[in-house]
């Protein structure tokens, strides 16, 4: 990865670009939009390789960055830099007239987080954890990358139903950390903190634990545990039955409402409910090895609004 855009000449010719485009893929259907734009898989034709093209507006664009001489959208630029198994990874990068093209990776038998909780249910802890383990892992590398993320929530990502391995997607709200505080309404307000709500003022490492905590919660009840601004505030968590010990322990760690008292990622990632749960066992695997041959792949919808539509104090 990273040839396109590390050698490649600077994006005039957008005629060329688009004959460069139409003979390495083979574009398919539509499996997301958004306000971005629109997602289609692909197929490239000289390796039959399955892919993702995520077409992004040039209007729709906030933040650009150099990236070797290039000005380029910061996602492209954060995808590019990035090296970690447990985010998507980017192909290649084409320039048009009016919008970019990204080629993304496409797991095979994935769905987003938040379609895997709505069918199938609430999860075991040795599930939940080891999915926490990898979110928490993901999250740490890219604090140490200076990268702040912005919109952590379980519609951003993906997981294997068969081996429960997750990548990380959507980059379109992230930024560099270059300070300690930042503010503005970035972010999906189900998974975010309180100091999001009323000041607001928040810090990298307390929002991401904040939405890790929401994103447990959910694989472990089946739903969010706060249904508006008011209860986020508030934050009085409350547990269904099925809850374990541990799990309530560790959730009340990460949902704290003052944010300096919530886990780090290294306290998190050292968390009992973390160390000790955290191998699935072959028996709760979501799907065998047929069905995982023949499951559909990355299938997005970047809406928010119809996603929590049920949550109208949001």
């Amino acid at each position: 990865m990273g040839a396109r855009l590390t050698n490649s000449k600077a994006f005039t010719d957008a005629s060329n670009e688009k004959k460069d485009f139409n003979s390495k893929y083979i574009i398919g259907q539509t499996i997301g939009q958004g306000s971005f734009g629109k997602i289609h898989e692909a197929q490239q034709r000289t390796t039959f390789r399955t892919v993702a093209i995520k077409y992004i507006k040039k209007k729709a664009i906030d933040h650009y960055l150099n990236f070797e001489g290039h000005i380029l959208p910061s996602e492209v630029v954060f995808l590019q830099t990035v090296n970690h198994p447990n985010i998507i990874q980017l192909i290649d990068l084409y320039e048009f007239n009016n919008r970019y093209a990204l080629v993304l990776e496409r797991p095979l038998a994935s769905m987003d987080l938040w379609k895997f909780i709505n069918k199938y249910g609430p999860q075991n802890d040795s599930v939940v954890s080891f999915i926490t383990q990898q979110i928490l892992s993901t999250m740490l590398y890219l604090h140490q990358c200076e990268i702040f993320h912005r919109d952590l929530k379980s519609g951003n990502i993906l997981i294997d139903c068969y081996s429960y391995n997750i990548k990380v997607i959507d980059f379109g709200c992230s930024c560099i950390i270059d300070k300690d505080v930042f503010t503005g309404r970035y972010g999906t307000p189900e998974f975010c903190p309180p100091e999001w709500f009323n000041k607001p003022c928040y810090r990298p490492e307390p929002t991401n634990i904040w939405a890790i905590g929401i994103i447990t919660y959910e694989m472990l009840t089946g739903s969010i545990p706060f249904n508006s601004p008011r209860e986020v505030i508030n934050c009085r968590l409350s547990f269904p039955d099925m809850v374990s010990a541990s799990a309530k322990e560790f959730l009340r760690s990460c949902l704290k409402l003052q944010e300096h008292e919530r886990l780090s990622y290294y306290e998190a990632l050292a968390h009992h409910f973390i160390t000790e749960e955290s191998s699935p066992l072959e028996n709760s695997r979501i799907l065998d090895e047929s069905t995982y041959s023949k499951c559909s792949a990355y299938t997005v919808v970047e809406n928010p609004a119809a996603r929590y539509s049920e949550l109208s104090h949001f």
